[in-house]
């Protein structure tokens, strides 16, 4: 756990607020309070919460976590886990990009972001997504791979909302 904590949330916490915008808030607020709950609850704009759970190198999440994992993914949550930094971050500013799009009515057709990443300038004024986008662009995936996850990410918050 600590290392969990030390080498992986710690890091994506600190990262996603400087460079994102992006505050959490840790759901294990009690020490020996119930366990299998995500590590942390990312505040994405426009009331898209996003739960991850860090884990350490490859392990798997725990019978209990999985638990929980599908509670709160019925209920409509984004539920990830992450076992590195800045694919941690890297979905955190899918998210944002995706709310904002969302947010928006999705006015940008999908087929359109697919060729123009970039969503105009209307939303230059909207820092999370402006930080988020330039994260995205200079994410070590490249920027094929990012749009599409965007694309999905998008999909299915409409998916959820409807």
């Amino acid at each position: 756990m600590r290392q969990e904590k030390a080498r992986i949330e710690s890091p994506v916490v600190k990262k996603a607020l400087e460079t994102l915008l992006v505050p959490s808030i840790p759901i294990k607020l009690v020490a020996g309070s119930d366990t299998g709950r995500p590590d942390d609850l990312f505040l994405i704009p426009y009331g898209q919460p996003l739960f991850i759970e860090f884990k350490w190198q490859a392990w798997e999440p725990e019978p209990k976590q999985e638990y929980w994992h599908q509670i709160l993914e019925s209920l409509g949550y984004v539920v990830q886990v992450h076992n590195n930094v800045e694919e941690a971050l890297t979905a955190i500013a899918v998210e944002v990009v995706a709310a904002t799009l969302y947010a928006e009515g999705c006015k940008i057709p999908l087929r359109a972001w697919r060729s123009n990443f970039d969503a105009g300038p209307r939303f230059e004024e909207n820092l999370h997504y402006s930080r988020s986008f330039q994260f995205l662009k200079e994410a070590r995936g490249g920027e094929t791979d990012a749009r599409y996850r965007t694309i999905e990410s998008v999909l299915s918050s409409m998916a959820r909302r409807n």
